[in-house]
């Protein structure tokens, strides 16, 4: 039986060296509502919360997910986390909209695709396609240097495991040093011995 799939899509946006007001909410959620009706989304909600010291985090809630702005004024930062899931919509769109308020000096756009009702099984090949993809690159810069243990061949398959939820983040604050729950389950193809890393 074929399983049915919702993608959805996200798109973060890193603002560096924002000259956009970075404490304004209400003016910073008017622009979010902007950009949303400016790619055909309906608005249904939305939430400011302002930090004691310094910034704040906005959500405009829509019929089809979220627009979500957290400001870091101290490091003129934002982050804006775009979540759509009609693909008729589209949210670099709405991120440009979003960034024309911002001013940021740079930014850096990361798009994923989340996939909803898939099985984690197929959320781990997905997972696999996605860092495989992105595998001669890293070979180009550190080369590969993995070979097995027991015959010494380099000929070998790896997947992508991801063994549970991300490091905990606090208002902005990574915790350093947390263990990565993911990690890498190689397969020799010639002696099909296997390992994790």
């Amino acid at each position: 039986m074929e399983e049915s799939l919702m993608r959805i899509k996200q798109l973060n946006l890193d603002c560096y060296g924002c000259r956009g007001p970075l404490d304004d909410g209400e003016e910073l959620t008017s622009v979010m509502e902007n950009a949303a009706a400016s790619v055909g989304a309906t608005v249904i909600g939305k939430s400011v919360q302002a930090y004691p010291e310094y910034g704040l985090t906005a959500v405009v809630f829509l019929a089809e997910s979220h627009i979500l702005v957290s400001t870091y004024p101290e490091f003129k930062y934002y982050v804006v986390e775009i979540f759509m899931c009609n693909p008729g919509q589209d949210p670099a769109s709405c991120g440009n909209y979003v960034l024309g308020y911002l001013k940021p000096d740079a930014s850096k756009s990361t798009e994923f695709f989340h996939e909803i009702g898939a099985s984690p099984q197929r959320s781990r090949s997905v997972l696999s396609r996605l860092a495989g993809s992105i595998e001669p690159l890293i070979r180009n810069i550190v080369g590969n240097k993995e070979q097995c243990s027991s015959c010494g061949s380099s000929d070998l398959s790896r997947e992508f495991i991801n063994a549970g939820p991300l490091p905990p983040i606090c208002l902005g604050v990574f915790l350093r040093n947390a263990p990565s729950p993911s990690r890498w389950h190689y397969t020799c193809q010639d002696c099909n011995s296997d390992w994790y890393r």
